[in-house]
């Protein structure tokens, strides 16, 4: 397993461990601890002996089922919520995030309010002219 970066310690882990919803659209949630496991994919809980979540809640995962990854002209890459895990499992997670990785590998992260965004899995996100147009079952959001 890769050892995190010395500047992320298990008090950071702590502080970032758990998903969240944005608070305005959109919010940047760019963190070193979410970055770094969007780099990695790995669990960042197993890595920090963290909290269960039975006891803690799902902890904050991009190892994610039903994300779409669209590649853009200018060559960043733009990946769009997913899901972790089933219903069934304490780890379980529909995230309505969009993370934004430069062609220099800097990663944003962008949180937004349910009722803007909604959690989304297994849609599908279409460059447009005027932006994305992302799709899920028979809605459409901008």
């Amino acid at each position: 397993m890769s050892q995190p970066p010395s500047h992320i310690t298990r008090e950071h882990f702590l502080e970032w461990r758990s998903p969240c919803r944005g608070t305005t659209n959109p919010h940047e949630m760019t963190n070193d601890v979410w970055a770094w496991l969007i780099e990695t994919r790995l669990d960042a809980n197993e890595a920090f002996d963290g909290p269960s979540s039975i006891d803690a809640g799902p902890g904050w995962c991009f190892d994610r089922f039903g994300q779409s990854e669209t590649l853009l002209p200018d060559g960043r890459t733009v990946l769009v919520a997913g899901e972790h895990e089933d219903f069934y499992d304490s780890d379980f997670f529909i995230y309505n995030d969009v993370v934004v990785v430069e062609k220099t590998g800097e990663i944003s992260i962008f949180g937004y309010p349910v009722d803007v965004f909604p959690p989304t899995d297994f849609h599908s996100a279409t460059l447009v002219h005027s932006g994305f147009l992302v799709r899920k079952k028979m809605g459409i959001m901008k």
